[in-house]
């Protein structure tokens, strides 16, 4: 049932870049039309909606674990800066979240802003904290991906998390 869920998933997100493509396609060549409008606004913010729910299926502990569903997000020349300031190679990313213990912290997320690089370029930066097993919320970073598109499939180019105090309301 999880794995048909998933498949469900992977292809109403390709469906969605498919979408965005034709759309990319007719701003492109200047070609307006009424069954297709082109709003380059709406294109942003759509490509913003997918790169977060693909950026916040690596924060799902559940499927974090799937290394599949990880190999697929991830661009074969992927590097992390984390958090710590260690780099990890796509493999030593793809080793330690297969890794980590079921119960581990929620990670919260918001603040999620796009910057678009070019028609296969995009920067996605946001906030992260961790939920503990207490409640209390901990571990607060800034956070970018740059993501690139490939054969109609985003993947995660490069990801840093940069520690941050904890924000005052």
């Amino acid at each position: 049932m999880k794995r048909h869920l998933l498949g469900e998933i992977a292809e109403g997100f390709e469906a969605l870049a498919a979408r965005h493509r034709e759309h990319s396609a007719v701003r492109l060549h200047g070609i307006k039309t009424v069954n297709q409008p082109v709003d380059p606004a709406a294109d942003t913010v759509m490509l913003r909606d997918l790169l977060v729910t693909l950026e916040t299926t690596l924060h799902d502990s559940s499927l974090r674990h799937d290394r599949a569903r990880v190999d697929a997000l991830l661009h074969p020349d992927f590097e992390e800066l984390g958090r710590s300031g260690a780099r990890y190679t796509r493999a030593e990313t793809i080793a330690a979240l297969a890794s980590e213990p079921p119960c581990r912290n929620a990670i919260l997320s918001d603040g999620f802003e796009l910057t678009v690089l070019g028609e296969d370029a995009a920067l996605l930066t946001y906030r992260t904290a961790e939920r503990a097993a207490g409640g209390g919320i901990a571990r607060h970073a800034h956070r970018c991906s740059l993501w690139l598109r490939a054969a109609g499939r985003w993947r995660m180019r490069y990801h840093q998390a940069t520690p941050m105090d904890e924000p005052r309301n």
